[in-house]
């Protein structure tokens, strides 16, 4: 068949030229940062729709009917785009490998089970007595809109190198739709199931699974199953988020005083000379240091996109960002924070990356060996 490029609108093509062509076959060296440049092209000109429509010939043209069938009849939101785009570069004379092929058959036999085991929150508009969705469906609508967004994101990462040093942000999908609170297991429940299916894969207590990712090394296997922990967590964490402002909103104010009184910390620490911060701080912060005087750590957190600032609930904080906040060994910990009480918010910054000590996450909880260095 004679490929026929895409001709785009006068706008589209003055912003990203004409539809990629793969005449030649780009070298090992080239060859990912071409098809990073079609997946922004595609993404760019192309919508579900056309995406589709590309998926559903592919699968005609290469007989999987079984999956056409299934395919054919879900909703636009579950399209695997990035698939869809690797097809479409096929048509456009790019050979794909065998990893990419099975990427398109992963993708698009998890585009059905999404829309399989939804259905049930679809609404049947052929037997609904008014076109008009009452708030309940257009709520969950948007949960399962944020959640296609979120597999493109997925799709991305599978179709790259899946480095471990890679991490999802995904908050901003489900604030751009309002996603509420009570809907984010919606999204939750697909991801548990999902890393649940590479962990049997990597384990080999399913033999058909442990053969399906077999075209991913152990390492990239291990890495997917940390990126879909990093998703869930990102899930959780905006699921705090949303319902604490959602508590805040309902109930009486209640004073910053009041906010923090069950936060459990340590007020002075005179082998530093050194005295926390006004915890009340922390509910205007975007950044905040911590230090533990057990184990040498300073804590850093940053807020995340959505909430902005830190909450306060218990003796927990909620709100970080999971992928900005960390924690760090400090070797010299008297003139390090000494160094830190100082800088201002770009050379803290740049104090804790020149940290040569192993990073590892932070989990929000307080306790009594912890002081507030800082909270800007």
């Amino acid at each position: 068949m004679t490929f026929k490029a895409i001709k785009p609108q006068i706008e589209d093509m003055k912003a990203k030229g004409p539809e990629p062509e793969f005449k030649e076959q780009p070298d090992q060296e080239s060859r990912q940062s071409a098809i990073m440049w079609s997946y922004n092209w595609y993404s760019y000109i192309c919508d579900k729709k056309q995406a589709k429509k590309w998926i559903v010939q592919w699968l005609t043209t290469n007989s999987h009917t079984t999956l056409l069938k299934s395919f054919s009849s879900i909703k636009d939101s579950w399209i695997p785009q990035t698939a869809a785009w690797l097809v479409r570069m096929q048509e456009a004379g790019l050979e794909l490998t065998a990893k990419e092929t099975s990427y398109i058959l992963d993708a698009t036999e998890r585009a059905i089970t999404s829309n399989n085991e939804n259905k049930e929150d679809s609404v049947n508009e052929e037997k609904t007595i008014t076109n008009r969705p009452n708030i309940q469906e257009i709520m969950i609508e948007r949960a399962h809109e944020a959640a296609g967004d979120i597999d493109e994101v997925w799709d991305t990462y599978v179709s790259g190198d899946i480095k471990a040093s890679e991490k999802p942000k995904i908050q901003q999908f489900l604030a751009a739709k309002n996603v509420l609170a009570q809907h984010v297991t919606i999204i939750k429940d697909q991801w548990i199931k999902h890393q649940k299916e590479i962990q049997d894969a990597v384990i080999g207590t399913d033999a058909d699974l442990s053969e399906g990712y077999s075209c991913y090394t152990k390492t990239q296997q291990k890495n997917m199953i940390n990126y879909c922990a990093a998703i869930i967590a990102e899930l959780d964490a905006y699921h705090q988020s949303k319902k604490a402002k959602v508590g805040v909103r309902r109930k009486k104010a209640v004073s910053p005083e009041k906010q923090v009184s069950k936060l459990k910390l340590l007020r002075k620490f005179e082998e530093f000379k050194l005295e926390t911060v006004d915890p009340t701080r922390i509910l205007t912060a975007s950044e905040l240091w911590v230090y533990n005087t057990k184990n040498r750590k300073l804590q850093y957190y940053v807020a995340d996109e959505y909430s902005k600032t830190f909450t306060v609930k218990g003796a927990s904080i909620l709100g970080y960002d999971t992928n900005k906040s960390s924690q760090k060994t400090l070797r010299k910990p008297a003139d390090t924070l000494k160094e830190l009480r100082g800088a201002g918010k770009p050379d803290s910054r740049k104090l804790f990356d020149t940290l040569k000590t192993t990073s590892i996450a932070v989990n929000g909880r307080f306790n009594e060996n912890l002081i507030i260095i800082k909270a800007t």
